[in-house]
């Protein structure tokens, strides 16, 4: 199997450099319209080239991709890795490094940032989202931008919705997949006769079944079900109101049980609830409020017993727990254009908090909160990007934050510190040079009371990091490319203290680098073909390998009158994870190979058809979890997926 896809994967490059060289003459207008749709796409009036290393797919991109879910970019990111844990939960690991949730990603939907007062990030919920409302993705590397607002972190991904001035009208479509899938979406846009008002409304529900992991005593499962709403406000360019919600019910995979064999109950449940709205006020003030809540159920069953700091080393064979958390923001910026660039400066006050709803072990209540439950931070922050001539661009950027509980653990001072240089030169040659010093701020779950195998620490400061990032671009009207290197040192990394079994500040520097190169060619408008390697030197200081060091992928996009094709090839390293052996020892994983193709079919102006394979050899690199071994977190599926426009 493995060795007749690589053939098919080969011929069908093969094919398509063949087809792009020469092109057929009634492909013309096609290419002519495309263009045209290009220079209209969105993302020409979103994307901010001096806010770090930006990778970039445009609408084109994610219909032709047939990009369905969030994870489905997530796993060709460079310098990461997909993983799912042990109750099925998305997280990236950075490369070489373990898989983590934490405030490394900051998640934005259009202006508002996607936030989690409990983790420091959103990918726990969202990494596995739906984003039939997208319009395009800008991924930033690079450390903080403030021109975005966002929250400390190391790489922004913002996601931008469809516009009702954009769109063909209403829609509706429905996808199934091999495994029994089921999920149905519908898309509502409205335009005033003037145009100044603009209403985009979205909302999926779906089934999902995933691969069940079998082993001698166990069956897993991380099947789930649920739904999103998202939708968009403007009226005229001074008021944008946006509101979502997003709710999964998901079996806990192994669960978190001392040797993972689960019993039902056993799942998880969340949900999250945001509004933000943004007004333009006089004198190119923009004033930014928004309010997110979030729900984090969880039920386990371990037939062999489940322990967690609470229990005071008691088994216990049943845990029900309920976590709510919120967060209120409210941020006041302005922008200062003058004769040699702009200016950008702004305040901002944040309040999280955290409720500890019901924390149950069999029939006992544990009622004792320790920690904060309640964080204020108030901003101010500033950037200059200040062009020396037309091929010469400055950015400094400072920000400072002020952190304060309400558990008299004091008040903490951050910073962050930014300084870019962009030259020019020529329109088709570009550098791209950053340096920041940075921070990750902890959130509750390593703080406060929160049901985990170690104990929270409401004294643990921040991570420091110090960045540097550059790339050298090329972008011709065939040809395109880039290399580009990032190096991280890491201070105060939050680690486990393994005798006092509670998190840390260690007291080591970590230092790393990483490397990256990338190639593409456009045969015209519609077809192209680009391909992406990376890799990674073990950080110094001690810290282990565990996960992939080194990556890439070659990715294929054509079109062939009404029918869109592509292909895709993921490649991660193998390496072995380190685990003691009392927890079975050492989990070698292979390399993995993630070959995704798909083709779209056009009937009309109305109906499209979609049929996509993902992990079609199988080879996906594979998740270490102890106990279990090697598990797929990208299934080998087969989608059909229709689309209807009216």
């Amino acid at each position: 199997m493995r060795r007749t896809g690589y053939v098919l994967w080969a011929a069908w490059l093969t094919g398509a450099w063949l087809y792009g060289a020469e092109i057929s003459a009634d492909q013309d207008i096609s290419q002519l319209l495309a263009r045209y749709k290009d220079v209209k796409e969105l993302y020409h009036k979103t994307k901010v080239e001096s806010a770090g290393l930006l990778t970039l797919y445009t609408r084109s991109d994610l219909e032709k991709m047939q990009i369905y879910h969030l994870k489905d970019i997530l796993k060709s990111l460079r310098f990461f890795n997909y993983q799912e844990g042990y109750v099925g939960e998305s997280a990236l690991s950075p490369s070489g490094g373990r898989s983590v949730v934490s405030p490394f990603f900051r998640l934005y939907i259009d202006d508002h940032e996607i936030s989690s007062a409990i983790y420091g990030s959103a990918m726990l919920q969202f990494g596995q989202m739906d984003l039939g409302f997208v319009d395009h993705i800008e991924i930033y590397e690079g450390g903080n931008a403030v021109a975005f607002g966002n929250e400390p972190g190391l790489v922004t991904i913002r996601l931008y919705s469809k516009e009702a001035a954009n769109e063909r009208g209403n829609g509706v479509g429905v996808c199934g997949d091999t495994r029994g899938s089921v999920t149905g979406r519908g898309l509502v846009t409205a335009l005033s006769k003037d145009e100044r008002s603009a209403l985009m409304l979205y909302a999926t529900a779906s089934r999902e079944r995933r691969e069940k992991v079998k082993t001698r005593q166990r069956r897993y499962s991380k099947d789930s079900h649920g739904g999103s709403f998202y939708g968009t406000y403007a009226f005229g360019k001074r008021v944008w109101v946006r509101a979502g919600y997003f709710r999964k019910r998901q079996d806990a995979f192994v669960g978190v049980g001392l040797y993972h064999r689960p019993e039902d109950p056993n799942e998880v449940e969340n949900d999250h609830a945001f509004i933000a709205a943004t007004f333009r006020l006089p004198s190119r003030f923009v004033l930014k409020l928004s309010a997110d809540r979030s729900r984090n159920e969880m039920t386990f069953s371990d037939e062999d017993g489940i322990r967690i700091v609470q229990s005071d080393g008691e088994l216990f064979h049943r845990f029900d727990g309920r976590f709510d958390e919120a967060v209120l923001k409210a941020q006041l910026n302005r922008r200062h254009r003058h004769e040699k660039g702009e200016f950008f400066w702004g305040i901002e006050a944040i309040r999280k908090s955290y409720d500890v709803v019901r924390m149950r072990m069999d029939r006992t209540y544990y009622r004792e909160q320790t920690g904060p439950d309640r964080l204020f931070i108030f901003s101010l922050f500033a950037e200059e990007r200040y062009h020396i001539d037309p091929w010469n661009l400055l950015i400094g950027t400072l920000k400072a934050d002020r952190y304060s509980d309400n558990d008299r653990s004091g008040t903490r001072y951050e910073k962050i510190a930014r300084v870019g240089y962009i030259h020019l030169f020529s329109k088709k040659w570009k550098l791209k040079l950053f340096a920041s010093r940075t921070y990750l701020y902890p959130g509750f779950a390593y703080t406060s009371t929160f049901p985990n195998l170690f104990y929270a620490n409401p004294r643990l400061g921040a991570e420091h990091h110090d960045m540097g990032i550059g790339e050298l671009g090329y972008d011709g009207t065939h040809g395109y490319g880039s290399v580009g290197f990032a190096y991280n040192r890491t201070m105060d990394h939050i680690r486990i203290d393994p005798y006092r079994l509670t998190f840390v500040n260690d007291t080591k520097d970590y230092t790393g680098m990483r490397y990256f190169i990338k190639a593409g060619y456009r045969f015209d408008a519609l077809n192209r073909v680009e391909a992406e390697w990376y890799l990674t030197d073990p950080m110094s200081g001690g810290m282990e390998v565990r996960s992939s060091l080194r990556g890439g992928y070659v990715r294929c996009i054509n079109t062939v009158g009404a029918f869109d094709f592509f292909n895709e090839l993921v490649y991660r390293s193998g390496y072995t994870y380190p685990l003691p052996d009392f927890l079975g020892g050492a989990i070698g994983i292979d390399p993995g190979y993630d070959w995704s193709a798909g083709v779209r079919w056009h009937l009309n102006h109305a109906l499209t058809l979609s049929l996509k394979g993902e992990n079609i050899l199988d080879k996906a690199v594979k998740t270490p979890i102890f106990g279990v071994g090697g598990v797929n977190a990208v299934d080998r599926r087969f989608l059909v997926n229709m689309e209807y426009f009216f």
